[in-house]
């Protein structure tokens, strides 16, 4: 039965995660919780709770883990507040909030994993730990995009300035800012295999070419990655 459902609510969920108008209202779903219900309902409200969103593909997760673990969340965040605000410059402000987020809260990676078993125990993937970070840069108010490939997803915080990448899935060499010699000897590689043509080195900068050929995934925003989380649980039951 639930198999069945799934099939039905893909077809939603992937118009959801890739942002195209939804083709079933919201008030035609069922839902298997309350706590799904509600989360949904803070969508159609247009007052999404991302956290609440982001645990509802796990059927077994109650209100009162929400509440819990959304409290603690956001009072180890607050805990750093003032470490944060210490910060003078945004690239240092990420790398201290990566290191700190990823040490309290991820402890092993799994590729079947739901943004639920952070919380639980640690446990996270990609698209979760991507999640989880999403909310982080949330909370600060820190601009961040999510860039998505056919097999995974990752983020850059402050994207319009210091483009600084979040690798999830490992706590070592996770954390990339992106200078100025970097994106030469990244241009000049692409350049000496022919990836850019000749014209295109001598006609065009640095900054444009990186642009083009190392941010060429499409950007989702937390929303869509919501919809990931669905596409993946519900492929975690088709399988």
């Amino acid at each position: 039965m639930i198999k069945v459902f799934f099939v039905g609510i893909l077809c939603l969920l992937i118009n959801f995660a890739s942002g195209q108008d939804l083709k079933i209202e919201l008030t035609d779903l069922n839902y298997y919780s309350d706590f799904e219900k509600k989360a949904f309902e803070s969508y159609a409200a247009q007052n999404p709770d991302y956290f609440a969103l982001l645990l509802a593909p796990d059927e077994t997760v109650t209100a009162d883990q929400y509440t819990r673990w959304k409290t603690s969340f956001e009072k180890e965040l607050g805990s750093l507040k003032l470490e944060v605000e210490a910060k003078k410059k945004n690239d240092k402000k990420v790398k201290f909030l990566y290191e700190k987020v990823h040490s309290k809260f991820l402890a092993k990676y799994e590729i079947i994993n739901l943004f639920s078993q952070v919380f639980k125990d640690g446990i996270y993937n990609c698209v979760s730990a991507t999640g989880l970070y999403s909310l982080v840069f949330d909370y600060y108010t820190i601009p961040y995009a999510i860039q998505e490939r056919p097999t995974h997803v990752y983020l850059v915080a402050y994207p319009d300035n210091e483009r600084v990448k979040i690798e999830t899935t490992t706590p070592i060499g996770g954390y990339t800012v992106f200078d100025q010699t970097f994106k030469q000897n990244y241009v000049k590689k692409l350049a000496d295999i022919k990836l850019i043509s000749a014209v295109e080195y001598q006609t065009k900068s640095v900054d444009e070419l990186f642009d083009k050929f190392f941010f060429n995934n499409e950007s989702i925003d937390i929303k869509k990655l919501v919809g990931l989380q669905y596409l993946n649980a519900g492929l975690y039951y088709l399988d």
